[in-house]
């Protein structure tokens, strides 16, 4: 249960039981920015992941907020990932054909020092759904090279493909092909359940978290 005074409002995207987990994925928009704001604050990244330098955490830390706080913005989506109903991952993106954007995409642990497995792949499953879904050609992200978890690798493993940057971020790409044959991979080993036309619902009594 949330506990506090903000209301919460998701569409359910998708359900996935992953190493004795339970996963949901929940659409949110701009009335939720009330929650998103209060979330932000009180994740502690360096309480609930020890070991990192300070770079990395104020990387894992500014991203994390963007991706939340982009949560209101018109023309970008974000999705909301939990973990036996405690969020535990977001990602913001954006189309506009021919081109879709990942625009952030952050993950935590609801355990100290327990990173949620597969919760990456995810939500990277749902912008691939998303992603073939529309008339685009290719997905674009920046990979922050001094980013804690090795970004550049795990996207490289995903099909995305080096296109040039700077001596902070590398951008990459991914065709439809690439990006098909790897949500292909990605149903061999996490059982993935879309929920097509969900309904928004009051999630208020069903996170635990407290704002």
């Amino acid at each position: 249960m949330i506990s506090g005074n903000i209301n919460f409002y998701g569409i359910p995207v998708a359900e996935v039981k992953a190493a004795g987990n339970n996963l949901k994925l929940y659409r949110l928009n701009s009335k939720d920015k009330g929650f998103t704001d209060n979330l932000y604050k009180t994740l502690d990244l360096r309480r609930l992941y020890p070991g990192f330098n300070n770079l990395q955490y104020n990387i894992w830390d500014e991203v994390t907020k963007m991706a939340l706080k982009y949560a209101d913005n018109n023309g970008k989506q974000t999705l909301l990932l939990t973990c036996n109903n405690s969020p535990c991952g977001v990602a913001n993106y954006s189309h506009q054909t021919p081109k879709f954007r990942l625009n952030y995409i952050s993950t935590w642990p609801v355990n100290v020092a327990q990173k949620v497995p597969y919760a990456g792949k995810v939500l990277f499953m749902e912008l691939f759904r998303q992603f073939l879904d529309k008339d685009c050609y290719s997905m674009e992200l920046s990979a922050l090279k001094y980013a804690p978890f090795n970004a550049i690798c795990k996207y490289l493993s995903l099909g995305f493909i080096p296109c040039g940057g700077d001596n902070y971020q590398e951008i990459m790409r991914a065709n439809k092909k690439n990006i098909s044959n790897s949500l292909n991979n990605l149903k061999q080993n996490i059982n993935f359940i879309p929920i097509n036309h969900g309904q928004e619902i009051n999630l208020t009594e069903h996170l635990n978290i407290i704002l």
